[in-house]
């Protein structure tokens, strides 16, 4: 471990290597047994001051017990520390009621910041994929049995679109359990932020989802919730966009139908002249069925797997397969069907 109780004051040991006479006191303190573990529930809050050669400064228990807190402090990765410090300083700065590291009352996991709204305890709790389902479970179940509201910030890529299909098991986890099923990302760096919501991703198919992207000045609590302040508009802008997009899509649509319809058409009545009905009842009959084989003079030997819709549907010998207007079928001079 490396923070611990002094005199009454949360301190973390590294703020006490140098100068030299900082040291003596950290030692003292340790001699004298006034370093106490965080946890007040601990079995052994006194605690040892151990500085070596070989490893870092850490702080031990006098006597060998299980401790929660040190549990929790071997997970606390050096990039979990400063993401929580940067988002304490963020809201603290605020005027919000916010304290760190503050154990569930019913287990033995911690919040890593828990907020004080309106009556309400908030948790905003950061996780990064290394954390399994088992974790996640005992987080949920705690924070439900100590009455708190949890809410989950995963370190990631903000650079990168979510998905909640193909990603880590924490940030499925967070997108299908959440209240909101919305999935906050914040770069290693924690200094920019992106809000997926899942409903708006499922909106096009997962093809084109809904992602907003700020910097971490950007987070805000708002009614019970952790999020980009204008999120709202941010999605309204997003929607405008696809509308416009989903009209240029129709609108191309409908001139290729136009076009291929023309094409059709021109077709019919080239063979027509010929004197030649390929949508007569006798070739639909005696030609054009499924199984009917039929030779190409580019692709090779191939057999009618489907007609519908005035198409005609094909699979080559080489595997490959194709579709065909029948009119066109019927009249190109690359295709001979076999009797």
């Amino acid at each position: 471990m490396e923070r611990c109780i002094w005199n009454g004051n949360l301190i973390d040991i590294n703020d006490y290597l140098r100068p030299f006479e900082k040291s003596r006191e950290i030692r003292t303190a340790s001699d004298n047994g006034e370093l106490l573990c965080i946890e007040p529930n601990c079995l052994c809050r006194t605690l040892v001051f151990c500085h070596g050669q070989i490893r870092k400064p850490y702080l031990r228990h006098r006597d060998n017990v299980e401790c929660y807190y040190e549990e929790f402090e071997k997970r606390d990765t050096p990039r979990i520390k400063k993401i929580r410090d940067k988002l304490y300083d963020l809201f603290i700065g605020r005027g919000h009621n916010v304290k760190q590291i503050v154990r569930f009352p019913t287990g033995r996991h911690y919040a890593h910041l828990l907020f004080d709204s309106n009556g309400k305890k908030i948790v905003l709790q950061i996780a990064d994929k290394s954390l399994n389902k088992r974790q996640c479970d005992a987080i949920v179940s705690e924070c439900e049995s100590s009455g708190y509201l949890l809410n989950w910030i995963v370190i990631g890529d903000t650079n990168r679109y979510q998905d909640d299909v193909y990603n880590y098991y924490i940030s499925r986890f967070v997108f299908n359990t959440s209240s909101d099923h919305t999935l906050i990302i914040i770069n290693e760096n924690a200094d920019r932020i992106t809000q997926t919501p899942m409903a708006h991703r499922r909106y096009y198919n997962n093809d084109f989802g809904f992602c907003a992207k700020g910097k971490l000045e950007k987070l805000v609590l708002k009614d019970d919730k952790f999020g980009i302040d204008d999120i709202d508009l941010k999605y309204q802008q997003w929607r405008n966009q696809q509308a416009e997009r989903d009209k240029k899509l129709r609108e191309k649509s409908a001139q290729n139908e136009r076009i291929y319809h023309t094409y059709d058409i021109n077709h019919e009545n080239n063979i027509i002249k010929r004197g030649i009905s390929p949508l007569s009842t006798k070739l639909f009959e005696n030609e054009l069925k499924p199984g009917v084989r039929f030779d190409h003079k580019n692709h090779g030997s191939g057999i009618i797997t489907k007609i519908e819709d005035n198409m005609v549907y094909v699979k080559f010998a080489n595997g490959c397969q194709d579709s065909f207007f029948v009119s066109h079928f019927m009249s190109s001079s690359l295709i001979k069907i076999l009797k």
